[in-house]
């Protein structure tokens, strides 16, 4: 009979018939299987990710410059790439701005940059709170977030205070305030859907 276990060393035994007459106790040793130890890692860190961090050795980023392709830092939008088209022109005396600038494309385009550089302020400010910040703690209605922040651009402090990346306390104030005004300019009760 061959007794084993992942915890027991393997015993065998060989059962004759006598050992049926009697009672016989089998006992069997526990496996110790011993490991060498193990390295993780050949560092050593404390916890603390931002020591941490400096001790690591990272591989560089790999973008298109490291790769001998042409890189492109500043990437115009459309609006400032119709500006650009709209105040250029080729020849000796370049005639496009003048025409853009008397049919007044010119000032339809630079007014596309401002609702753009508005845009891009609106959904940046959606996005840095939950909509639960809007509708529990500002009582705006769901529907009605994007037409407050639009309403928040009108205020000099709100696009000084968007810019930065984290949600303020003063950005939080200004809020506040501004849903006020904004509740009493479009008569929104506290208890409208």
């Amino acid at each position: 009979m061959f007794f084993s276990s992942l915890q027991y060393e393997p015993y065998q035994i060989t059962v004759a018939a006598q050992d049926f007459t009697k009672e016989k106790k089998i006992y069997l040793f526990p496996l110790i299987n011993e490991l060498e130890e193990v390295n993780i890692s050949n560092l050593n860190l404390i916890g603390l990710l931002d020591k941490d961090v400096e001790t690591i050795e990272t591989q560089p980023y790999l973008n298109a410059a490291s790769f001998g392709l042409p890189v492109v830092k500043n990437r115009s939008t459309l609006a400032e790439r119709r500006i650009y088209t709209a105040t250029t022109g080729g020849g000796i005396i370049p005639v496009d701005p003048i025409i853009n600038y008397f049919s007044g494309r010119l000032a339809m385009v630079y007014r596309q940059l401002d609702y753009e550089k508005e845009k891009g302020l609106m959904e940046k400010a959606y996005y840095i709170f939950p909509i639960d910040f809007y509708t529990e703690e500002l009582q705006i209605p769901e529907p009605l977030i994007e037409d407050f922040l639009y309403y928040c651009i009108g205020f000099k402090p709100f696009k000084e205070l968007i810019v930065k990346e984290k949600p303020t306390l003063a950005l939080i104030g200004f809020l506040k305030e501004t849903a006020i005004s904004y509740q009493k300019f479009k008569e929104i009760d506290d208890e409208s859907p």
